[in-house]
């Protein structure tokens, strides 16, 4: 019999799990607490969810501290021993969001974790803190007795202070019939940049750029701080409603957000988005109603347990663990072609991430990603950086430079990475290319307004 650890992040996602749900290092201790490196496991990728099936890690016998970094920067941890021959669950309790509906977005970091809900490293009850042994009860257990703490201390402590009003809400449009530039059809032939650069969108945004009146968006759920609403193919979505699919009156949706501050911005819409077995998957929009400075009012996140928590580790810049899960889920990425959006966010990661001498098949997949999606400026500007990276000569520079034109003809990436990108590429170009000089002083003009904290494209088109 081996000796393993059973690992999983014990985390309420919805009723989801997410196979690839986390990075997490697994530290050997003597007996005195001292490391022991030689025994160590890093890099292991852990799932999340309060049904995730564990990851079984075979180890030495021994005592561990056990970390996994999620997606939205928290960290869980917990010290546990484990004996010859046994196999040992160990479930690691990250702290809790602020209510069960914001549960998908405080995991990848769209909303803070609540203050003091949970100390760190967590050690449950009925695990001593000298020896570091972890109890042998279940999870549920030690979930129920963790959370009958919480509700003594709730009695014994401070009368609770008065809800403060909830402030003004935005109003969000969606606009899933954009004006030409936006649309994201190959023959439109409009300056998406040029349009975004203009006076009239800044007076009056939804007549510039919506192509017929939008519907406003309807909130699912909300709190003092902020609101959730649902996206699918088709426009909102209420509670319950799914994504029924279908291919939409263009390849292109955005939603755009009015505050009575005079914050509008716009954003890039996800969609479509399928899961592995092909179901049309729904967009999570979260509404901060008072955004701090340098955040956005708007994040979006697929409800995807395959590529989400990914997604998150992209947007918080830890492109080395976003990586380990985009591995994970390279048939789907690579090998299928059901899902561009999500190949798109792997090639980002994976181009950024390339090691000099690295020489992988999803380097030859980045250009059919940009020839078969022309309304995916994100596989050109991809395609555009590989060419130049490992340019061989006149000719590779040549192509890099029309895939890097190409881009910008298709408009705004889907990713907030791409703008960086293009305008990276397009400089490189431009003290000695006129035209390229002109494409890039539009980009900059529109890229310098884009919060790039937010994985999807998000644009703040004018100030309060």
């Amino acid at each position: 019999m081996t000796t393993s650890l059973r690992l999983r992040l014990y985390k309420y996602l919805g009723g989801e799990a997410a196979g690839s749900g986390a990075v997490a290092n697994v530290l050997a201790l003597d007996k005195a607490g001292a490391r022991e490196p030689r025994r160590d496991r890093r890099n292991v990728v852990i799932p999340a969810g309060l049904n995730a099936t564990p990851l079984t890690l075979e180890v030495e016998p021994g005592r561990y501290l056990v970390e996994a970094a999620l997606p939205s920067g928290d960290v869980a941890s917990l010290q546990v021993s484990v004996e010859e021959g046994a196999g040992l669950p160990v479930d690691l309790v990250p702290a809790h969001s602020p209510h069960e509906w914001l549960s998908w977005q405080q995991y990848l970091g769209n909303v803070p974790s609540r203050a003091g809900e949970l100390p760190a490293p967590w050690q449950p009850i009925g695990a001593s803190a000298a020896s570091g042994r972890r109890s042998a009860r279940p999870a549920l257990d030690l979930m129920e007795e963790w959370s009958m703490t919480r509700v003594v201390a709730t009695l014994s402590g401070p009368p609770p202070q008065a809800v403060p009003p909830a402030r003004p809400s935005p109003t969000v449009f969606w606009i899933g019939h954009p004006v030409a530039a936006l649309s994201g059809l190959e023959r439109a032939h409009e300056d998406a940049w040029a349009l975004l650069g203009q006076k009239a969108v800044r007076r009056d945004p939804l007549a510039a750029l919506a192509a017929q009146p939008p519907p406003v968006v309807a909130r699912v759920e909300h709190d003092a701080e902020h609101e959730l609403a649902r996206l699918g193919r088709n426009g909102p979505l209420g509670p319950q409603e799914r994504d029924t699919g279908g291919s939409g009156p263009t390849p292109r949706r955005y939603v755009l957000s009015s505050s009575t501050s005079g914050i509008v911005e716009l954003a890039c819409v996800p969609l479509p988005w399928e899961t592995e077995t092909g179901g049309p998957v729904a967009v999570e929009l979260l509404v901060r109603r008072d955004p701090l400075p340098g955040e956005a009012t708007l994040a979006m996140s697929p409800r995807d347990p395959n590529i989400g928590p990914a997604l998150g580790y992209m947007a918080s810049g830890s492109l080395a663990n976003a990586r380990l899960l985009f591995e994970q889920a390279r048939e789907l990425l690579y090998g299928k072609f059901r899902n561009p959006l999500a190949a798109a966010a792997g090639g980002y990661v994976l181009t950024a991430t390339e090691q000099a001498d690295e020489r992988q098949d999803w380097q030859a997949w980045v250009p059919n990603l940009a020839m078969w999606f022309p309304w995916l400026p994100d596989g050109a500007i991809q395609h555009g950086r590989l060419l130049l990276r490992h340019r061989r000569g006149k000719e590779d520079v040549d192509l890099a430079r029309a895939a890097l034109f190409a881009a910008y003809d298709r408009g705004l990436p889907f990713y907030s990475l791409g703008l960086q990108w293009l305008v990276d590429g397009l400089s490189l170009f431009a003290a000695r290319d006129r035209e390229a000089r002109t494409r890039l002083a539009k980009v900059q003009a529109v890229a310098w307004r884009a919060n790039l904290q937010q994985p999807f494209t998000t644009i703040r088109l004018s100030d309060p």
